[in-house]
């Protein structure tokens, strides 16, 4: 991912009206948000649920081959995960808004959700 690029879960289930987002800001902060009221609707409400507190000025998140989701800047990195230990890993965004690494058994490796909160 790169600046303004993110991914996005759906509403979530049952009768919640909150979509999230991860991904790096402008200002180059990885972050987690939330999005009441949905993603697209005109009275959507916006709160920061994470964030890496770092500021770059040519960011990318690499997730690289042995499991590690690394915040880079300028190709030097800026802030990890920590979990280089598993590789085929996978980056996803659930509905009820944790990001997660998830192995090749489905099994969690490192998680950011509301319960951490900045």
């Amino acid at each position: 991912l790169t600046i303004g690029n993110q991914i996005c879960s759906s509403t979530g289930e049952g009768n919640s009206t909150h979509a999230y987002s991860f991904g790096i800001t402008k200002g180059g902060s990885l972050r987690l948000h939330r999005h009441r009221g949905g993603r697209n609707t005109v009275r959507s409400e916006e709160k920061i649920i994470w964030t890496t507190l770092v500021d770059t000025v040519d960011p990318s998140l690499v997730l690289q081959d042995d499991g590690n989701l690394v915040l880079q800047d300028r190709h030097q990195a800026v802030w990890s995960s920590d979990t280089s230990i598993a590789a085929h890993t996978v980056l996803d965004l659930t509905t009820n808004g944790t990001a997660r690494l998830r192995n090749l058994r489905g099994t969690t490796i490192f998680s950011i959700s509301e319960q951490y909160g900045i």
